[in-house]
């Protein structure tokens, strides 16, 4: 796993792991997920499972900008 990939990994189990999420968390995990080449955020998913993945989507899809 590339450097980029293993931090991205870091950054959503902590999202994952946060109780309260505002709505500048939210954003930048949007942020921070279209900045990111598909190739490092493929590499950092397939390192989570899949209620992490609905988890995570399911917090992408509520961001309003």
């Amino acid at each position: 796993m590339k450097t980029e990939s293993a931090q991205l990994l870091v950054m959503l189990r902590t999202v994952l792991q946060m109780r309260a999420l505002t709505r500048e968390h939210k954003r930048m995990l949007v942020d921070v997920l279209r900045q990111s080449s598909q190739e490092i955020v493929r590499e950092a998913w397939v390192a989570l499972s899949p209620t992490q993945c609905e988890r995570l989507w399911e917090i992408a899809r509520s961001v309003r900008y």
